[in-house]
């Protein structure tokens, strides 16, 4: 099973409050399979998340042939996602040189006091994702 790459994920609106529980719920559209799904966040703990639709980008039998290269349903090394918590810093000045795709993302909601910095060179990088994220300095 392979799950949605979050870098090939594209929001289609959200809806928060009282008809969803007093959480939030987000609509989703994978790029790489062209599915679309559903996650509701729990407000109360953010850690309890809920899938509604296709969870998985890919399930079936693995094969050792190579994916074409237009098959965008892999997840690769080079493709990180942080989830910014307490530890996103070290998180960053943690990344390998290598990365290739970075997404930094919040883990529900955004939280402004939850703040870092992106300042390191990373020859490789393609694609940067920040999603719901405070960071107060970017510069590669």
């Amino acid at each position: 099973r392979v799950p949605h790459p979050t870098s090939l994920r594209q929001d289609c609106g959200s809806e928060f409050g009282a008809g969803v529980g007093g959480g939030m719920r987000n609509h989703w559209s994978c790029e790489a399979c062209g599915k679309r799904y559903t996650t509701v966040t729990d407000i109360h703990d953010p850690s309890k998340v809920s899938f509604h639709g296709p969870r998985w980008c890919f399930k079936g039998a693995h094969s050792t042939r190579r994916l074409p290269s237009s098959d965008r349903r892999c997840i690769d090394k080079a493709s990180i996602t942080l989830v910014a918590g307490p530890q996103l810093q070290q998180q960053i000045d943690a990344l390998p040189a290598e990365v290739r795709v970075l997404s930094i993302v919040s883990a529900s909601f955004y939280d402004e006091t939850l703040v870092a910095r992106l300042d390191r060179s990373m020859p490789n990088l393609e694609t940067l994702q920040v999603v719901d994220v405070h960071l107060t300095e970017l510069e590669l």
